[in-house]
């Protein structure tokens, strides 16, 4: 996040290293900005593998979303769930500077796998203002098997950890700033109830992490228990 620290813009849009981004896409979201000053622009993208490429839409459906819509439909679903109203990931979104900026406070360096959810959730959450484009799949996700996303990580149990960690402190945050009654007072408990659902969730994760520890150490002979049939444990 230092380039947080460097830029001067109004707005903040983040590209991969690996990953590049159509020419028109920033010029097409800002149209669709606001003097709202807390709103987050969400595009689409376009998964780019060695064969072929697949184009992957947010599962909220194309609109402008704020007040009560914004809180039933987006903030009160991003956890507790498998598939999001929207994407949890930096990429393919126009945020407004200060929702990233006063929400800084959450990245940690030490998390290597979901680390785009520390900034991402708390700034949805924070935002007033929404807009999920139509089509607009102008980013460009380079798909790579062999990343370490898609492989071993023998430091994964204490990521998770420390994820949980920060995700929680995010949803108390969240609750602790939305009134206990009315409109707002809804989401705040939808997000509640959601993070006590993710809470039973990541406590099956990391069971079922641990279990992977102790059979790799079982083995004795290099084998490792892949991310993929890990996750599939807790599913």
């Amino acid at each position: 996040m230092a380039g947080v620290s460097m830029s001067t813009g109004d707005y903040l849009c983040f590209v991969d290293s690996d990953d590049w981004i159509d020419a028109c896409m920033v010029e097409k979201m800002l149209d669709f900005s606001s003097d709202c000053g807390k709103e987050i622009i969400c595009g689409n993208y376009v998964q780019e593998e060695r064969n072929r490429s697949i184009e992957i839409y947010q599962a909220m459906e194309p609109g402008i979303y704020t007040g009560r819509s914004l809180q039933d439909r987006i903030h009160g679903k991003l956890l507790g769930q498998e598939k999001r109203p929207i994407t949890l990931s930096r990429c393919m979104k126009l945020f407004s500077r200060t929702l990233i900026v006063e929400n800084m406070k959450y990245c940690d360096p030490s998390i290597r796998m979901g680390e785009d959810m520390v900034i991402t959730l708390p700034a949805l959450l924070d935002a007033q203002r929404i807009v999920v484009m139509e089509g607009a799949a102008w980013y460009h996700y380079l798909f790579l098997r062999e990343s370490m996303v898609h492989s071993y990580d023998a430091g994964m149990y204490e990521n998770i950890r420390s994820l949980d960690k920060i995700v929680r402190q995010t949803c108390r945050q969240a609750c602790a700033e939305r009134p206990k009654t009315g409109g707002s007072g809804a989401a705040a408990s939808d997000v509640s109830g959601n993070q006590e659902r993710g809470e039973k969730r990541t406590g099956r994760l990391e069971r079922a992490a641990a279990e992977g520890m102790q059979g790799n150490r079982a083995a004795g002979s290099g084998q490792r228990m892949p991310l993929t049939r890990l996750l599939r444990k807790i599913s």
